[in-house]
């Protein structure tokens, strides 16, 4: 099991890297996956905004619009998660932020 681990940890992390350049990097890698979760959740965040504002203008729309307001719910609390987390332990964030985005699945359909 180790081995499959540490051949997962080559591929999808590290690329081949030795452990020393990885380590050089690994801080801006994860300030950079910060910021583009935030910028992502603030555009987001701004289409759920325009869609909850267009299902007050057209009757075709009022039956999502349940979906469009969890939906921005859950990416504020993402958002304040990322933007919370500056110095806080990544892998916190991505948990709290996969947990979320796992409320996805559960909205309904139509």
């Amino acid at each position: 099991m180790n081995k499959l681990m540490d051949w997962m940890k080559g591929k999808f992390m590290k690329y081949h890297i030795s452990d020393k350049e990885y380590d050089m990097i690994q801080k801006d890698m994860q300030e950079e996956n910060r910021n583009s979760l935030l910028f992502f959740s603030v555009t987001t965040i701004l289409f759920l905004i325009v869609m909850l504002l267009i299902s007050f203008c057209f009757p075709a729309f009022v039956r999502y619009r349940s979906a469009y307001i969890l939906l921005m719910l859950v990416e504020g609390l993402i958002l304040a998660g990322a933007y919370i987390s500056k110095n806080k332990n990544p892998a916190i964030l991505f948990f709290v932020c996969m947990l979320l985005k796992s409320c996805y699945m559960y909205l309904p359909s139509s």
